[in-house]
């Protein structure tokens, strides 16, 4: 008897030591209890009547109000999941940061003929872009800059139209989607094409170059094209440094790359494979023990993407 009368003293001195500047929370602010079975007045919103009553840890309220009592201590005034109402010590409560507003996205275009140059300005966290041609996806990644800039002139894109969209978010909440258009005009064919593919062409069946599948791109340009190439040591090492774009058109003439594990010499490693494009769609290579042949681009091994032989 003499706990509950005391307990109930204590409600009233609760009551007595709210201050007048109390301060309304920001609307949809919640908080969760991180002390197991938290007692606090229970208090109805007028600062009237109410009783005393727990509330387990890992429970979310919604703050209504914030003040300091009278030894200082901040304590946060709540409503529970079930409408009641009461004080909680800051000491027990982890307020959760109230809902961001919508990032903002800019979008600046310089166009050209060889590819635009493309400004985006953001004052979210992350930024997304994706570029396209016609519905597949050639170039996809998150970026953390809030200003960055695609210079599309140097990307060598092969002639084509694209779509180059952006979009950026901070804690989950996306931005507008900018997008533009644009197309790429111009030759079908890189330099040397025709005269490297006629070379090639000549070679079909033969099996001379059986796994020298660099050899075979390399004689294919410098004897059909004179074209007198660097010198590479494999297909993978060419494309650390030839390859320039990921897309599955690379027009006429273009050399095409791939991943390719292998045991050459008791060495196990990823030599790469290499071809030359006839730009439908199909490759011309040393492909193998299967000598000199025309396939499609997709031979089953990991496509890297294609680049000018140079």
């Amino acid at each position: 008897m003499k706990k509950i009368i005391s307990f109930m003293v204590l409600c009233v001195i609760l009551v007595s030591m709210i201050p007048s500047n109390f301060v309304s929370a920001s609307s949809g602010q919640t908080g969760i209890v991180v002390n197991c079975n938290t007692y606090y007045a229970g208090l109805n919103k007028d600062f009237t009547g109410g009783s005393a009553f727990s509330i387990s840890a890992g429970s979310r309220v919604h703050i209504e109000g914030s003040l300091y009592n009278t030894r200082g201590n901040l304590v946060y005034y709540v409503r529970t999941s079930n409408g009641k109402y009461g004080y909680i010590s800051s000491s027990c409560l982890k307020v959760e940061t109230a809902p961001s507003s919508t990032p903002s996205i800019s979008m600046d275009v310089t166009p050209s003929a060889s590819g635009p140059q493309i400004t985006i300005r953001t004052d979210g966290t992350e930024l997304w872009y994706t570029v396209r041609r016609g519905g597949q996806v050639i170039a996809q990644e998150p970026i953390r800059l809030q200003v960055n800039t695609w210079d599309f002139s140097r990307w060598n894109l092969s002639p084509g139209t694209y779509t180059f969209e952006a979009q950026s978010n901070r804690n989950g909440i996306a931005s507008e989607c900018k997008a533009y258009t644009f197309t790429i005009t111009g030759s079908t064919a890189v330099r040397g094409a025709d005269g490297a593919i006629n070379w090639a062409n000549s070679k079909l069946g033969s099996h001379e170059y059986n796994f020298y599948c660099v050899a075979f791109v390399y004689r294919a340009f410098y004897h059909g094209a004179g074209i007198n190439s660097s010198s590479y040591i494999n297909a993978k090492t060419a494309a650390n440094h030839l390859v320039r774009n990921t897309d599955r058109t690379p027009p006429r003439g273009a050399v095409v790359f791939y991943d390719y594990w292998a045991t050459l010499n008791g060495k196990y490693a990823n030599y790469g494979h290499i071809a030359i494009s006839l730009g439908d769609g199909r490759i011309i290579h040393a492909f193998g023990r299967s000598g000199v042949v025309i396939t499609s681009i997709d031979i089953g091994l990991p496509y890297l993407g294609w680049g000018e032989w140079r």
